[in-house]
């Protein structure tokens, strides 16, 4: 597991990643039209890809490479309207999954993202 200096910059580096993923989405849900945000979205995503990687989360870093996969795909491809309100409503789930355990883990509680989210 990792030590507590580790822990601090995860959760000082989280949450910094999931507030530019909240603004990110917003911005998806005021013009969906614009892919700028799918862009910044893929680029947040790999990010904490690895920070979560860095601190032991095995699970949560593969709920954020589904993500970060499932952006690199929608960055480049036309996407309708009624489409896209549905991906950002998945968007916010995840935000919601990632407040969740950085809320836990501020808490001192380090246990991982439960394997029903990552299962295939």
């Amino acid at each position: 597991m990792s030590s507590k200096e580790d822990i601090k910059l995860f959760i000082s580096e989280a949450e910094d990643l999931i507030q530019k993923t909240e603004d990110e989405i917003i911005k998806l849900e005021q013009n969906p039209q614009n892919k700028k945000p799918i862009q910044e979205l893929y680029f947040t995503f790999h990010t904490l890809k690895g920070l979560t990687a860095m601190a032991g989360f095995d699970n949560l870093s593969k709920f954020c490479h589904h993500f970060e996969s499932f952006l690199d795909k929608a960055k480049d491809q036309e996407v309708s309207t009624s489409k896209k309100a549905d991906v950002i409503e998945i968007l916010f789930e995840s935000l919601d999954i990632f407040k969740t355990i950085l809320k836990r883990v501020k808490a001192g509680d380090l246990s991982d993202l439960d394997n029903k989210f990552v299962e295939n």
